[in-house]
């Protein structure tokens, strides 16, 4: 599992340009995140982003379309401004349903800004028909066919842009369960907005998305000309979250209830992460070689998240579950301290 990190706020430059982005609307300064490595690495000064919009480019989502074009030029270049010395790559990935004049279109990561705003240029918003549309097949694309940098410096984050839930009844799609495990053994972040009156499946399906590989969901409703909806949400979900005083939370109780022994999926580090299996649901924490719990997970629970806090020692790893006292929202966030 990895984590925000320490925080910086932009520069002057940046500022300038995300109250550009926003149309002039004050706003405070944006910090963002940095990739902390491993659960106990130092962190670094610094890490390269690789960017990609996932968008729906069906009939429905012409709103959403139009602001993509517009505010992707300058949503990239406050990145890049606040980002010194740092390589900010952008891709985008468009997908529609089967039967459309295309499934999927795929513009490669680039460095270049002008190679992403090119290709929204191309798009426009038709197709579609029934509710689902195929998000599958645009997460899957968005895995497979661009060339994410795999470095340890580089932070990954993908957001999916949509209205429609994803077709989960076409046999040849991978399950959204093993799109979740490769996003999390490659460690991409999966953020999702939400448009327009998305159906409660649909929302329901994008919270799991994207809380699994600890991403973030918000729901921006209709997007209107005069408005910066969905700049503003991806700029928030670029900014930590709010600090929160977990000690006024209510603590929920656990307890263990297995323990496996190391396996080759702890190498990706250390993972938190919710489970729910015969009548009761927890926290499995998967612990790399080397790493161990001192004591069993204080867990409390807030509205927005579930709060772990770990208290580790040198050990052997492993995969410890630990049962909660009372079921929670399994669809929270889970944020872990140590």
């Amino acid at each position: 599992m990895w984590l925000p990190g320490h925080t910086r706020p932009l520069p002057p430059s940046a500022a300038r340009l995300a109250r550009f982005l926003l149309n002039g609307r004050r706003m405070r300064p944006l910090p963002l995140l940095l990739l902390l490595l491993a659960a106990v690495a130092p962190l670094r000064a610094s890490a390269h982003l690789d960017l990609v919009f996932l968008l729906d480019t069906t009939g429905s989502m012409s709103g959403e379309l139009r602001e993509a074009k517009e505010r992707v030029r300058g949503l990239t270049e406050a990145l890049r401004a606040s980002r010194p010395g740092e390589r900010v790559r952008v891709g985008v990935v468009a997908y529609r349903d089967q039967g459309d004049a295309y499934l999927t279109r795929v513009s490669p990561l680039s460095p270049e800004v002008d190679v992403s705003y090119s290709f929204l240029a191309t798009l426009t918003a038709d197709g579609g028909g029934d509710s689902p549309e195929d998000v599958l097949a645009g997460l899957e694309a968005a895995l497979h066919q661009l060339d994410w940098d795999s470095s340890p410096d580089t932070e990954r984050q993908l957001f999916v842009v949509a209205d429609a839930p994803p077709h989960l009844d076409y046999p040849e799609r991978p399950s959204p369960e093993a799109l979740i495990e490769e996003a999390l053994r490659r460690r991409i972040v999966f953020n999702a907005i939400g448009c327009r009156s998305l159906s409660s499946s649909g929302i329901s399906f994008f919270r799991r998305l994207a809380y699994s590989t600890e991403g973030s969901y918000q729901h921006i409703g209709r997007v209107r000309a005069e408005e910066d909806g969905l700049a503003r949400a991806m700029l928030s979900a670029l900014a930590p979250p709010a600090p929160v005083d977990t000690s006024l939370l209510p603590v929920v109780s656990v307890s263990p209830v297995g323990v496996e022994a190391v396996g080759t999926g702890s190498a990706r580090g250390l993972q938190v992460l919710p489970f729910s299996e015969e009548g009761r649901c927890g926290i499995l924490v998967e612990l790399p070689p080397g790493l161990a719990l001192s004591a069993p997970p204080l867990v409390r629970r807030g509205s927005e998240a579930l709060h772990v806090r770990l208290s580790l020692t040198q050990g052997s790893g492993g995969r410890l579950r630990f049962a909660f006292s009372e079921c929670l929202p399994l669809a929270l966030p889970v944020r872990v301290s140590f």
